[in-house]
């Protein structure tokens, strides 16, 4: 928590990769930026992080079954990063994805408060 009289700073990271492959190359090293533990008076995680995909996993724009593996693995991933990211204070992970047919993109968030399981109730807001 943040000293009395101290000021409480959310620190928002959006990184751009040509494919879920780079996202999972690249996540240490992005929260590698982060500073230790942004945490909000109560006692919240106050940073996110989202990760643009701009070449969509094939057949996501209309195979339900490519989702859900996109969301599992993206999940399990996360999840198994989870103590780091407490660390850094990240309380929401979002992945845009852009697809090929012109389509509005998809949106997956992460949140700390399902244990970094997707949120479907946000699933493709913005």
């Amino acid at each position: 928590a943040a000293a009395a009289g101290a000021t409480t700073r959310r620190t928002a990271k959006m990184v751009k990769c040509a494919s879920l492959d780079d996202v999972y190359e690249q996540f240490d090293d992005v929260l590698a930026t982060f500073r230790p533990s942004h945490v909000s008076h109560s006692g919240e995680y106050l940073n996110v992080l989202c990760f643009a995909i701009t070449r969509a996993p094939r057949g996501l724009a209309d195979n339900l079954d490519v989702e859900q593996r996109l969301i599992a693995d993206v999940g399990a991933f996360v999840r198994a990063r989870s103590a780091r990211l407490h660390d850094v204070g990240v309380r929401r992970i979002t992945l845009v994805v852009a697809l090929s047919n012109g389509e509005f993109p998809r949106y997956y968030t992460f949140r700390d408060r399902n244990q970094y399981a997707e949120d479907a109730t946000f699933r493709h807001f913005e």
